[in-house]
């Protein structure tokens, strides 16, 4: 059995989450927030909604589907996201996987998609396990090879929908 390990990056992706999450409390609570009548200063509401949507982005996009524990064997794969939500899949339920390569700052990484009933269900990237390598190993063993996908912001926001 192969289990993942994550990599340096995505244990700083959840803290800045956890910090994220604090930040909106500790600018309602701070008192330079409030003019001296003691209402809330309104140039504070853009910030807070900019604070809200990069809140939104990071807990349910990169941390719902990015940020998963990996159990593999020969014929099942157990899934653990960051909320804790156990699931079990056996390999033969997907269509097969998908290969992309993401591009950033920090170099290109290449990422399978675990593909079930034309949606991307699973998402294992070189980025975010360091033992990544080993799992795709498997993965390609014992799945069918979709392809190569190009990555762009439509294919990668019709995955999801």
């Amino acid at each position: 059995m192969i289990k993942s390990k994550f990599t340096f990056w995505n244990i700083l992706i959840v803290i800045i989450a956890a910090a994220f999450s604090f930040l909106p409390v500790m600018l309602i609570m701070d008192k330079s927030s409030y003019d001296i009548y003691g209402h809330f200063r309104p140039i504070l509401i853009p910030l807070l909604l900019l604070i809200a949507i990069a809140w939104t982005w990071l807990v349910l996009g990169l941390l719902r589907k990015r940020v998963t524990i990996l159990n593999l064997d020969k014929n099942k794969i157990f899934v653990k996201n960051f909320f804790q939500s156990k699931k079990e899949y056996n390999l033969n339920e997907f269509l097969g996987f998908e290969k992309t390569i993401e591009t950033s700052r920090g170099g290109s990484y290449e990422v399978l998609y675990l593909m079930k009933e034309g949606k991307s269900l699973i998402h294992v990237s070189e980025f975010n396990h360091k033992n990544y390598k080993e799992i795709k190993e498997l993965i390609e063993q014992n799945m069918q090879n979709l392809g190569f996908v190009p990555t762009n912001i439509f294919t990668n926001w019709k995955r999801y929908i």
